[in-house]
């Protein structure tokens, strides 16, 4: 895009081009090893001026080798052109010739998509070759006719963990929200960091839990309670070690794992440090949690194990996140995980106390 004529030269590749004009002005490169910050304030002062100060229609003239770059770079730019559009009010008309497609993102999709197929398909090779294959378990597969009651009753009881599920794409799109009215896109960019490493805490737990809940329903079909009351105890202590050394973990790993997303001193990097470093004490109590909903799963008890994972992460959450935002602002946003965690794991303590006569596991 010619910014001097107001002309598309459609002759021009993308390859070709290395910066980014603004009205005939210049912006820093976009490129893979680089990273500027989407506000704009690395840019020199007058080209934001001739943005700001634009009459009439405001025209955003550029040429990138955007689609080169890496993802961070590229989710920025978008960010900036946001934040344009905020600055002068509306953006009339955002235009792009060349060759837009992008042989290293394409790449980079496939072996994404790739990887999560390996992830979901490699305990299944694993089972096929198991049973079916080396024939090493005293248990085999068979075919068996479709029982729509035991059916049901399979889906009912792991109904938990599509709760789970539901309730935290409600969740983040109130967090979202709530962000974004403390902080603005700043806030929304650094929720993403601290969103993945709460996915990140959760599934060492998660892990955890599936790996136990078999042992809890073998044990409970063949009636020894002693084993269930062992393993019990022991599931509590690693949950509270594994807890503590995830927190330490992460607490140490800090700086770096910011970093991978956002430039050090960046105001990114410090509302997602800030962020990062109040969720932590949620590693102390999310494990007894998970671990209380997925034991009653294994007992068959699917509707205290669904009631115990909507109270956690919908219920308390929610109450949390809006409580606590409107009394602490920002700070409170980042609270609201591991204070809902921690009431949590007092409701855990308080319905596992109740029914422990019943499955005998303390």
């Amino acid at each position: 895009f010619d910014a001097a004529t107001g002309k598309f030269d459609e002759t021009l590749e993308a390859a070709e081009a290395a910066k980014i004009t603004i009205f005939g002005r210049e912006m820093p490169k976009v490129a893979k090893e680089e990273k500027f910050i989407p506000d704009g304030s690395d840019l020199p002062e007058v080209e934001r001026d001739a943005v700001a100060n634009a009459d009439g229609t405001v025209k955003l003239a550029f040429v990138t080798d955007i689609h080169y770059s890496t993802k961070y770079a590229q989710n920025n730019l978008q960010v900036w052109f946001d934040n344009v559009s905020d600055e002068v009010g509306y953006i009339d008309v955002l235009g792009s010739c060349g060759d837009m497609g992008s042989a290293y993102s394409v790449l980079d999709e496939y072996w994404e998509n790739v990887a999560t197929v390996i992830g979901y398909s490699s305990t299944i090779i694993y089972a096929v070759w198991f049973y079916l294959i080396a024939r090493k378990s005293s248990y085999h597969l068979e075919l068996t006719k479709p029982d729509g009651k035991e059916i049901a009753g399979i889906c009912f009881n792991g109904s938990s963990d599509m709760v789970s599920n539901l309730a935290e794409g409600i969740t983040v799109l109130f967090m979202n929200h709530l962000a974004y009215r403390c902080y603005g896109e700043t806030g929304v960019s650094a929720l993403a960091v601290i969103t993945y490493v709460q996915v990140l805490i959760s599934m060492v737990f998660m892990g955890f839990t599936s790996a136990v809940e078999p042992i809890f329903s073998y044990h409970y079909g063949s009636g020894n309670v002693e084993m269930r009351q062992r393993v019990f105890r022991l599931c509590i202590r690693w949950n509270l070690l594994l807890g503590a050394i995830t927190m330490l973990l992460l607490f140490l790993l800090r700086f770096w794992l910011v970093g991978v997303f956002f430039d050090e001193g960046s105001e990114f990097y410090r509302i997602a440090s800030h962020g990062y470093l109040l969720i932590l004490p949620a590693c102390l109590f999310i494990g007894t949690n998970i671990f209380g909903s997925g034991l009653f799963t294994a007992f068959g008890n699917g509707l205290v194990s669904a009631l115990l994972s909507l109270s956690r992460s919908f219920v308390v959450l929610t109450c949390c996140l809006f409580g606590l935002t409107a009394l602490f602002g920002g700070p409170g946003l980042w609270c609201a995980w591991p204070a809902a965690e921690l009431i949590s794991c007092f409701v855990t303590a308080f319905v596992l106390r109740k029914y422990r006569s019943r499955y005998q596991y303390a």
